[in-house]
């Protein structure tokens, strides 16, 4: 009598005559992580069956899927929390129950917590090193306790896992014992001299016994049902027990395969290929723990079994084969963002509206990050973590700056109101020049300051504004009256200028010509000011006008230098803030000769080089040449300094002689 044994592949199934009967038994293990499915399907040789024959095809087709479901990413973001509320985290999670999405958030907050802790002490480092002298002081890293914690929180659940593991050990060697024990008891049946009516319902019992015992070590598993399928088959051929009872048994072995049958057939319309995988696993399971049925229909049952995990088997590999597709395509999608990201952090950014731009756009490269889907960590996690690390980093430096901005914002606070109140205190000032310059210089400063708290900023600009707006209306209010004097000055002033024109010169009379000249110089400066407009163009006109009558007198270019400059100075003397410009003019005129002087001084002594040659040289003529109007341009600007000198002693001169006329009988007691 012969029996067959079926081999499962997704591609081929081949058939095998054996003589003895059989049940084939398959079995797919899922692996206990939640991400990770492991399968291996197993056909059981019979009893006398070459074992080298014997090809284990389903393991080998289901165990191809093993380790392609990984962790996936997590969904729990932690990014943005600090390293006390990371710890706080981690205490809570260590407690929760063992499974894959545990493992999954202690892995991303163990991440987290490293990276965070030595940015924070690279940081503190370089601190510390910043500082020159630190004495006998060493080096603390900061966060030495948290670490401990830290450290200590991830033992604890190393050590629960340790002992789960332990516990679940165990209890697969107490099921493996147990089983054995089954095993002995089945075999013990078959060495009775006598069949009795219980026999079959002991046989029944243990078989019951058997399968609600559960999982045993993965090592002794094919081992185990190798054995319990040999003292199965044992027990129905050498057992004498009533044939019409063992073909019941068959009967019903066989409605039991056929439903097995029936629901792998119906997995295939399911939907979600892996829970179809799996649910097709626990089938082969149930196939293993039912007993033989009729040698005749043996293959035909099992191929109708195998043809369907065959099918399910196939769905399963191009489900992962997609995944693994679309994962790479989601990773490139994610790599891309990772690089925007980069890009961002390596630019540089001085408002703060840079930095709210460059925030908001690595929210919204966030956003496109989770819309994306996730991803198996062995696939994502480092370019999971270098995004993440990244994105802190932008908004890390956008906290640094504005922190910086706000302190920046206290101190320009302060400049304003300081500027506000020296709006105020010149307000009331009547020294309409002076005032409106440095009114206009506090304008300049105030937009000079950048950033300050626009509400503020505002409020201080009311104060401010209302200053100006009070001294310049005053200004205009009482500098109206000037504009009549003005004109009218104006055209005494181009009164003189026609007299120039119409003067005609007489070297002949060169000192009455002189006499002249000057007096309309003084009369010039005796009238005040002329509209502001026509300032430089009329006063152009009259030193030109001045400077050629002078030449027609035939008067030397330094005395009508000298004679122009006289103009200016007492035209500055009776200026507003006449002092400070011809102290001004003073000092750039010292300056001036000093600079002159030295020159002078350095080409006479080149000139002593060329002691022994002759006077006639070119070069030696032109030296002395250039000497001869240096000293004449030196003497122009010590005349300058004679006629500012004057004009400064005069205000005091003056005074002193009406403090004299206002105490005659002091002044004559004095003397």
């Amino acid at each position: 009598m012969s029996e067959q044994e079926q081999v499962l592949n997704p591609a081929t199934v081949t058939n095998r005559e054996e003589e003895t009967p059989s049940a084939v038994q398959t079995e797919v293990q899922a692996s206990d992580s939640a991400t990770a499915i492991a399968a291996a399907n197993t056909a059981p040789k019979e009893e006398g069956e070459n074992s080298s024959e014997c090809k284990d095809a389903v393991a080998t087709t289901l165990g191809e899927q093993d380790g392609e479901n990984e962790g996936v990413e997590s969904d729990d973001d932690y990014t943005q929390l600090s390293l006390p509320e990371l710890l706080n985290e981690l205490a809570k999670v260590v407690k929760e129950e063992l499974n894959d999405r545990t493992r999954d958030r202690i892995n991303l907050l163990q991440s987290l917590f490293n990276s965070q802790l030595e940015a924070f002490r690279v940081k503190a480092r370089e601190e510390w090193k910043a500082v020159e002298d630190h004495g006998e002081e060493t080096y603390e890293p900061p966060y030495r306790a948290e670490e401990q914690t830290f450290r200590s929180l991830i033992q604890e659940y190393k050590e629960r896992k340790r002992k789960h593991a332990e516990q679940i050990e165990a209890e697969r060697k107490e099921n493996l014992r147990l089983k054995r024990e089954v095993i002995a008891k089945i075999d013990e049946l078959t060495s009775r001299d006598e069949v009795k009516g219980d026999t079959y319902k002991e046989f029944e019992a243990l078989r019951a016994e058997w399968n609600r015992i559960g999982l045993v070590p993965q090592a002794d598993k094919e081992d185990l049902y190798q054995s319990y399928n040999h003292v199965l088959r044992h027990f129905y051929d050498y057992l004498s027990i009533n044939r019409e009872l063992r073909d019941l048994d068959y009967r019903r072995n066989l409605d039991a395969k056929i439903k097995l049958c029936e629901q792998a057939e119906d997995l295939l319309a399911t939907p979600d290929v892996v829970d179809a995988f799996r649910k097709l696993q626990d089938l082969h399971s149930q196939w293993k723990d039912i007993g033989p049925e009729m040698p005749e229909k043996r293959e035909e049952i099992w191929q109708r079994f195998a043809s369907a995990s065959a099918k399910i088997n196939a769905l399963h590999h191009k489900f992962f084969e997609d995944l693994k597709e679309q994962n790479e395509k989601i990773l490139a999608a994610k790599v891309l963002l990772l690089e925007e990201v980069e890009k961002l952090v390596k630019e540089e950014r001085t408002t703060i509206q840079a930095w709210r731009a460059a925030t908001d756009k690595v929210k919204d490269l966030q956003k496109q990050w989770k819309e994306l889907g996730f991803l198996p960590n062995r696939v994502v996690g480092s370019v999971r973590d270098r995004f993440q690390a990244t994105c802190s980093q932008v908004f890390e430096g956008f906290r640094a700056y504005d922190r910086v901005l706000r302190q920046e914002g206290k101190d320009n606070l302060q400049k304003l109101q300081d500027l506000c109140s020296q709006a105020e205190a010149m307000k009331e000032s009547t020294d309409w020049s002076a005032t409106t310059r440095a009114m206009i210089e506090l304008q300049n400063k105030w937009r000079a300051v950048t950033f300050v708290p626009r509400k503020r900023r505002d409020e201080l600009w009311e104060k401010f504004r209302a200053a100006m707006d009070y001294f310049f209306a005053h200004r205009d209010e009482a500098q109206a009256g000037r504009n009549k004097e003005e004109k009218d000055n104006l055209a005494a002033k181009e009164a003189i200028i026609h007299e120039l024109e119409n003067y005609t010169p007489n070297r002949d009379e060169l000192q009455s010509g002189v006499e002249f000249l000057k007096e309309l110089q003084t009369r010039w400066f005796n009238i005040g000011h002329v509209p502001f407009k026509q300032k430089d163009n009329i006063l152009q006109r009259y030193r030109e006008l001045l400077d050629k009558a002078y030449e027609s007198l035939g008067v030397e270019r330094r005395r009508i230098q000298v004679e122009n400059f006289r103009s200016r100075v007492e035209e500055m003397a009776q200026g507003e803030g006449g002092d400070s410009q011809l102290q001004r003019e003073r000092s750039r005129l010292r300056q001036q000769i000093q600079q002159m002087e030295s020159e002078c001084s350095l080409m006479e002594n080149n000139l002593t080089f060329f002691r022994s040659s002759s006077s006639t040289n070119p070069l030696i003529q032109q030296q002395e040449t250039k000497i001869k109007q240096l000293k004449e341009d030196i003497q122009v600007r010590k005349n300058k300094l004679k006629e500012i000198d004057k004009a400064l002693r005069a205000p005091k001169q003056e005074k002193t002689e009406e403090k004299s006329e206002e105490n005659p009988a002091e002044e004559t007691e004095q003397a």
